[in-house]
């Protein structure tokens, strides 16, 4: 069932956010808060990959020290098919960004076909609710918040900047200037530009043996 993303090239695509949001920090004692996308349409049936009826959701998940719980659970779409990046949060903790790449086909229940949703979740209702939904192009998987809190990049098969195929990760450099991009297919990872609102093809790309697909961005030196 995951065979269409190789069919077309992945894509870059950058999705303004027009709410600015400051920074805050927790203290180490404190609650720390953690998000969970869950697909309730494609289930795994006795070794088979099935698409059934059943609803997206997002879960608020509290860890404190070593014991974590369920804070409270909403609908979101969002799709199994992402990659583990398929949701960001602005750095205040506010907003999160939750995308939907695959949903139910219209035409045939029993299978997916492609869907292009960013979901905008304000994070401080109670409880969190959807609040606004972009179009990021059909097949859209990654997703990554600027530190300012006001851009995000998307990564699509369809629409904004040509990237290569299969695109899986995306992460800002802490500055918040450079969105790395991983090219699973081509065993690379593309090195973006962030000129304003715009986005740039810098040519530079970083070649490796193995696939990439995943990333985080490291705000220390190792």
């Amino acid at each position: 069932m995951t065979s269409f993303y190789f069919r077309q090239p992945a894509r870059a695509v950058l999705v303004c956010v027009l709410w600015a949001c400051g920074v805050t920090h927790s203290s180490a004692a404190a609650p720390q808060f953690i998000l969970s996308s869950q697909d309730g349409k494609v289930m795994v049936i006795n070794g088979d990959i099935k698409t059934v009826e059943g609803s997206d959701t997002v879960a608020v998940i509290k860890v404190t020290g070593h014991h974590a719980e369920i804070v409270t659970e909403f609908p979101v779409p969002n799709s199994v098919f992402g990659p583990p990046q398929s949701v960001d949060t602005t750095p205040d903790g506010r907003l999160a960004f939750v995308t939907a790449g695959a949903k139910r086909d219209p035409a045939d229940p029993a299978k997916t076909s492609l869907d292009d949703l960013v979901s905008i979740v304000d994070l401080t209702e109670k409880p969190p609710r959807v609040i606004d939904t972009l179009h990021a192009g059909m097949g859209v998987g990654g997703i990554s918040v600027s530190p300012d809190g006001k851009l995000a990049i998307a990564a699509s098969r369809a629409d904004g900047l040509p990237t290569g195929g299969w695109t899986q990760g995306l992460a800002f450099t802490p500055d918040g200037k450079t969105v790395l991009v991983q090219n699973t297919m081509q065993k690379q990872i593309e090195v973006i530009a962030i000129n304003g609102d715009r986005a740039v093809d810098t040519g530079q790309r970083l070649q490796f043996d193995s696939a990439p697909s995943g990333m985080r961005t490291m705000h220390t030196a190792p």
